[in-house]
């Protein structure tokens, strides 16, 4: 049973997420660290052995503990409605062992909910998981004489760790929610941490660690900020300290700005990790301005890529571990060390997936020894960074692929590199479709579009094609014509097709991009005979963006390099293919019709012959 179950049967059953189970567990811890560790025996007399309320018990014990502090004790009761529940039948003193039994004094109480809480509850957005915050401790090597800053802090999961180690470690922390602060100042409160100071407020807004006037600075920066955040129209104009300097952060996606931050944060000498979704690595428009800024200044270190799963609760979500340092070592310098985990398993313990000890030592002997390993490590040069895109599968790629007709292939793309190549930018022009929505479509035109579900077996059925507003149509290079190759471009494969008919008014849909060829030395079908061959299904796949959906560049097409021989050894090649083709296929038509006739011999030899009859076609 786990322990957030040990808790709902103990204690009535009135807690509903995990927000709740987590509350009444520090509230547990809290009690426990006093009552226990510092018993008084008083605290037996007091209470005797009557029944009372929990409430009652965690309001007088932990008014004592804290006397003398600003820890708002009346917020906290307030806010954990669930602790007034009376339970009749728990005396004081067995209530006490059962905390004790759970907790067993060598575990945070946060860390046994972390570990036990069902899956799929609501309100852990304030967790992150202990084989994560293990992997930045190591990558940090936090000295004793180190200030450290998160501040996103949560409830100080990862904080706490550094405080077992060295309770006097200056430590700043800010917190927006503040139910959340006022824990999180209990925690460090009774981890003894005494150089350490707790901000409520939301760092995007307003940095509260000033000193003087002036952001402080620290050695360490941790930064584990909720993904998917928005932002708001004055949040640049109301900071006062120059927080993000790197270029304007878009209102949709926060991430870079909590990023800015805490590189903002770190001292002339100083080393940050930051935990982002693979996003940060690759997305354009503004982000890629700022990444181009901040490759100019030389502080990213390495960017290492984990695979999904490894937030609370249970999100799978992938990620990437962004380390900034300011003070590179001098085989550092115009370099990032690129990590490839993502296809490393992870251990499932109490159904919570963890970075396996393994996978941890991995990690760090590739960082410390600066390791270059195919498929997992690799050291670039910045100006070897392409479109500053900083994500690790950009360059570690996996160097097999799954083709659904063929089966699956290794595949080599430096042997690849060794014959001949075109560009496809140079021999073509490409072009993305047009964006339309289900509102586009009407009766009342006469340009038709090709969508994906009109792509089957390669080939389009133009018949059904839907019709779509002219209006919306604002330019030619939309349409297209024969010989055109298209190819898709969102999904998890890549499907591809020759425009065979002389079509009139059709345009393509943004789910496409349209190759169409500018000289006579390449013909459509070795275009799409390479783009279905392993090493191109392997490019595509290998420069494909995205988690959920996986999006191809008109770019990343248009970077394409497709083998350059001789127009007449290229129509050579397709006839044998195509001659070939049509002969299997008649042989498969042919053993099609052999099944049929075997089959209907075979229920005449059961003495169905006079039961049924065959309808002609």
């Amino acid at each position: 049973m786990s322990y957030a179950e040990i808790f709902k049967n103990k204690f009535d059953g009135t807690m509903r997420t995990s927000q709740d189970i987590l509350q009444l567990t520090a509230a547990a811890e809290f009690i426990y660290r006093y009552t226990i560790e510092n018993f008084r025996e008083d605290s037996l007399d007091k209470f005797g052995e009557k029944s009372v309320s929990l409430n009652e018990v965690f309001l007088t014990e932990l008014n004592e503990a804290i006397s003398g502090t600003k820890i708002d004790i009346d917020l906290i009761s307030k806010n954990i409605p669930f602790i007034i529940a009376e339970f009749e039948e728990h005396t004081f003193r067995e209530y006490l062992k059962t905390v004790k039994n759970i907790l067993d004094g060598n575990q945070s109480a946060y860390e046994l909910v972390m570990e036990n809480i069902s899956m799929g509850m609501e309100g852990l957005e304030y967790l992150t998981s202990i084989s994560l915050n293990n992997l930045i401790l190591k990558i940090l090597d936090v000295q004793q004489e180190d200030s450290v800053l998160n501040a996103t802090a949560g409830y100080g999961d990862i904080l706490k760790d550094i405080l077992d180690s060295n309770n006097e470690q200056k430590i700043v922390a800010q917190e927006t929610n503040q139910l959340v602060y006022e824990l999180l100042k209990l925690r460090f409160y009774f981890n003894k941490g005494s150089n350490s100071k707790v901000y409520n407020g939301n760092i995007l807004n307003k940095c509260m660690y000033i000193k003087n006037d002036r952001m402080q600075t620290f050695d360490k920066v941790i930064s584990q900020p909720p993904f998917g955040l928005n932002l708001t129209n004055s949040f640049e104009k109301e900071d006062r300290y120059n927080r993000f300097p790197f270029g304007r952060i878009p209102l949709s996606k926060a991430d870079w700005a909590f990023i800015s931050n805490g590189i903002m944060s770190l001292n002339d000498t100083g080393k940050g990790v930051f935990i982002a979704p693979l996003g940060i690595c690759f997305r354009g428009g503004s982000e890629k301005r700022i990444r181009e800024n901040i490759l100019e200044l030389d502080i990213i270190e390495s960017v290492i890529q984990l695979p999904a799963g490894i937030f609370y609760p249970g999100t799978t979500i992938p990620i990437v571990v962004l380390v900034i340092n300011k003070q590179k070592n001098a085989d550092g310098k115009g370099k990032i060390q690129l990590v490839n985990m993502s296809d490393t398993q992870l251990e499932k313990i109490d159904m919570k997936n963890h970075i396996t000890e393994e996978t941890i030592y991995e990690i760090m002997s590739l960082l410390k020894n600066r390791k270059e390993v195919q498929t997992k490590s690799v050291i670039l040069s910045i100006e070897q960074i392409k479109d500053a895109n900083i994500l690790p599968d950009k360059y570690l790629y996996k160097s097999e692929i799954y083709i659904e007709d063929l089966g699956k292939f290794s595949f080599d793309l430096d042997s690849y590199r060794k014959i001949e190549r075109v560009k496809l930018e140079e021999i073509a022009t490409i072009n993305r479709g047009l964006t339309t929505t289900a509102k586009d479509e009407t009766e009342d035109s006469e340009i038709k579009i090709i969508k994906i579900s009109d792509l089957n077996d390669e080939k389009i059925d133009y018949s059904n094609l839907s019709n779509i507003y002219e209006g919306k149509v604002t330019s030619k290079k939309y349409f297209v014509k024969e010989n055109d190759v298209i190819v898709s471009n969102r999904g998890n494969t890549f499907k591809t097709a020759i425009i065979e008919e002389n079509v009139q008014d059709v345009i393509l849909s943004q789910n496409f991009v349209k190759i169409r060829l500018t000289t006579n030395e390449f013909l459509p079908s070795w275009i799409k005979l390479f783009l279905d061959s392993p090493i191109g299904k392997g490019y595509l796949d290998l420069n494909a963006e995205g988690s959920a959906v996986r999006i191809l560049s008109t770019n990343a097409i248009k970077e394409m390099e497709i083998p350059k021989i001789p127009k007449e050894q290229q129509l050579k090649i397709i006839n044998h293919y195509q001659k070939k083709q049509q002969e299997i296929q008649r042989k498969i038509i042919d053993l099609e019709k052999e099944l049929v006739q075997l089959k209907l011999e075979t229920y005449d030899s059961m003495g169905l012959q006079n039961s049924y009859k065959k309808i002609e076609e």
